[in-house]
C-alpha cells in the first residue's frame, strides 16, 4: 500500500465515508504590517552634522538607534 493509499484509507470512517476534519485555526487571519517609520528632519540633520565632522561611526550608530526606536 502506498502512502497515498494509506492516507486515503485512514480518512475513511467505519461506514466507508470520508471524514472531514474542521481546521483548528481560522484561515481568514490577516497579518497587518505597520508602516515604516523613517528619520525625522531633525534626526537627519543631526546625523549629517555628525558625518560632516568625520564622526561617521557615531552617525551610523545614531541612525540605527533611531530607526530601531521608531520601528519597534
Amino acid at each position: 500500500m502506498t502512502g497515498y493509499q494509506s492516507k486515503k484509507a485512514a480518512a475513511l470512517d467505519e461506514e466507508g465515508f470520508y471524514t472531514v476534519h474542521p481546521k483548528d485555526e481560522d484561515d481568514d487571519i490577516q497579518v497587518y504590517q505597520r508602516p515604516w517609520v523613517g528619520l525625522t528632519e531633525a534626526q537627519f540633520l543631526e546625523a549629517t552634522r555628525l558625518a560632516e565632522n568625520g564622526n561617521y561611526l557615531v552617525a551610523f550608530v545614531r541612525i540605527q538607534e533611531w530607526l530601531k526606536e521608531g520601528n519597534a
